[in-house]
């Protein structure tokens, strides 16, 4: 029965942005790499690693709502594993605007981990985020990030998140993957800058 809720509320969300398309704005960026950490009963702290594949955002500009889209997220953490989900969305809204393309307020989502077992996540809290258009020179070549396609400088969520009939809550902070291109570069031998 909750399937059908969550169904019929993401369906909702999504008209809902189709037919208020005016203002409408969309970025996205290639995917984001960070930290994060859950406390859940027993209350026992987990931390690791987290990645993203291609995060895309759509932000309806005069209300402020929005819908974050991630088609796969792979994480590990120190006690629980592996963990990989392959729908993730949230719903947020921009209380606080910061520069051209940041922002702060709250969100809530869903994160499908495994469909064998039928374990969702749902979660909901605070994101601080900070995106911008960025240029900057590697190996010698420019790369510019201009709308749609933004670099994720930060984002920082911090929240609640609902799992196997228990709750807990759960901090997470993450760039985007590209920052990390340069790092990997410089350990296999290449070469990095910033202009």
């Amino acid at each position: 029965m909750w399937k059908k809720r969550v169904c019929a509320v993401a369906l909702f969300v999504l008209v809902v942005v189709i037919y208020a398309s005016e203002g409408i704005h969309f970025t996205f960026s290639f995917g984001s790499i960070g930290v994060t950490g859950k406390m859940a009963e027993p209350a026992k702290f987990d931390g690791g690693g987290t990645a993203s594949v291609l995060d895309i955002r759509l932000l309806h500009r005069k209300s402020g709502l929005g819908l974050d889209f991630s088609p796969f997220t792979i994480s590990y953490y120190a006690v629980d594993g592996w963990e990989m989900s392959f729908i993730n969305a949230s719903v947020f809204h921009e209380t606080f605007k910061i520069g051209a393309y940041g922002m702060f307020g709250p969100f809530a989502g869903t994160h499908w981990l495994d469909f064998k077992e039928n374990k969702p996540v749902f979660t909901a809290g605070l994101r601080f985020r900070c995106l911008n258009e960025l240029e900057t020179s590697f190996n010698q070549k420019s790369i510019m990030y201009a709308s749609p396609l933004l670099f994720n400088y930060v984002t920082v969520e911090l929240g609640a998140l609902y799992r196997d009939n228990s709750f807990g809550v759960f901090i997470s902070c993450k760039t985007d993957v590209s920052a990390a291109v340069p790092l990997i570069m410089a350990f296999l031998g290449g070469t990095a800058y910033e202009n």
